[in-house]
């Protein structure tokens, strides 16, 4: 099967299950025209540096047969809103576009993330956090997605708003963090260089110290020798 590394690799940068279904299935849930350029590259890589701001809910905690239950109901609410499409009324045609992609996106995870579940090292933790992680922001303001009775209309007119919203205050919060990053490895590189420095400069004036005690060690022998050979001829003229 004919492999599209670009593909491959975006699919990857989301999540690894989906780079592994796409190359061992061929499945790509990316649009035709999707663009693999630097912008699209740069709000994946800062999506995934982006926390969520949930804590582990209780029902992780349920029984695995009940916690099962949960994500198929996820699942099955996501093929219901996509088979609908009424999103797409509420939404400007690129954010539709990029939230019927996550939909996509979490549906597949989300399937093959149930069929791990009889899996003895199965952790209902890393499932929960692996789908999270898909994108923190949807996530976060569809956590009702796992409580049965969710009514997605209830908040389906504020949900690009909101999104934005939470993009834009994440992503400031990011650039701080890398900001203050920069600033303190600018800072320690400083610091080391004059560490360095400052080594340096003790290794040369070590260094001097040497070469002065050595050539006063010279001058001292090179004395003694004299007054060896002067003594020698004093003698010498005695006799």
């Amino acid at each position: 099967m004919n492999t599209n590394t670009e593909i491959f690799n975006y699919l990857n940068l989301v999540d690894k299950r989906l780079g592994k279904l796409y190359k061992t299935s061929g499945f790509n849930p990316l649009p035709e025209d999707f663009s693999f350029g630097k912008a699209a590259i740069k709000e994946r890589l800062y999506l995934n540096q982006m926390p969520s701001t949930i804590s582990f809910p209780d029902f992780l905690y349920e029984e695995k047969k009940a916690l099962k239950k949960r994500f198929k109901q996820t699942a099955s609410l996501i093929k219901n809103i996509l088979k609908e499409g009424k999103f797409k009324q509420y939404m400007s045609p690129a954010f539709a576009k990029k939230f019927e992609l996550y939909l996509v996106m979490r549906r597949e995870v989300t399937s093959l993330i149930i069929k791990d579940f009889k899996k003895e090292d199965f952790d209902e933790n890393d499932a929960y956090t692996e789908i999270c992680q898909i994108d923190t922001i949807f996530f976060d303001l569809l956590e009702g997605f796992f409580e049965p009775g969710f009514n997605f209309l209830n908040i389906l007119p504020e949900l690009e708003k909101k999104y934005n919203i939470y993009y834009s205050e994440r992503l400031k919060l990011l650039e701080q963090k890398n900001n203050e990053k920069i600033v303190k490895n600018a800072l320690e590189n400083s610091q080391q260089m004059v560490n360095n420095k400052t080594k340096k400069q003790e290794n040369n004036l070590k260094l001097q110290k040497n070469n002065l005690k050595n050539e006063i060690r010279r001058e001292k022998i090179q004395k003694t020798k004299e007054v060896l050979r002067f003594k020698a001829e004093v003698e010498k003229r005695e006799r």
